[in-house]
């Protein structure tokens, strides 16, 4: 077995001139993982504390624990839960082949002037292969299929079909 984990804190607070009105955001996540042999469990809680969601630039990707393509799962107040298993079919005879199957719950969301807790969850699969050997050598193609509902936020169905080329600089 070989256990993990991803711990990370996060505090803002305006500065300066504060232009943009008075901040004030604490996040705190973890997200743990036991791997055996071709199977990985993860298991994971964010918890967002203070008058504003996480900040950020735009709508940018963030390290967080439980931030998805779909839902970020970083409102104001808002608690979240993971569940995810991973599985490398390698260890099948599949090398290059892998799997995701990913569910995540938010609570407790300061919906503001709506007056009303909010809640939502996403529930991802997906399946990707990496080219082994040739020319397209690691070259990967991923199909994601994602589900998302919210009390507050649009509902999202989507399907992804993601391409991976690296590109070696140096």
């Amino acid at each position: 077995w070989t256990l993990s984990s991803d711990i990370g804190y996060f505090t803002a607070t305006e500065d300066g001139h504060s232009k943009v009105g008075n901040l004030d955001n604490q996040l705190a996540y973890g997200l743990f993982s036991a791997k055996y042999k071709g199977h990985t469990f993860h298991v994971g809680y964010q918890g967002v504390y203070g008058d504003d969601g996480f900040l950020r630039i735009g709508d940018t990707l963030s390290p967080l624990g439980n931030e998805l393509p779909t839902y970020q799962f970083s409102a104001p107040d808002e608690r979240s839960w993971q569940i995810r298993y991973d599985f490398d079919f390698a260890g099948v005879g599949l090398p290059g082949l892998t799997s995701t199957v990913r569910y995540v719950k938010g609570d407790n969301v300061d919906t503001g002037a709506r007056g009303f807790e909010g809640e939502d969850w996403e529930r991802d699969l997906d399946l990707a292969y990496t080219i082994q050997s040739g020319p397209l050598k690691s070259v990967s193609i991923r199909w994601r299929n994602a589900t998302a509902r919210s009390n507050y936020a649009t509902d999202i169905d989507e399907n992804r079909l993601i391409v991976n080329y690296p590109i070696k600089l140096f």
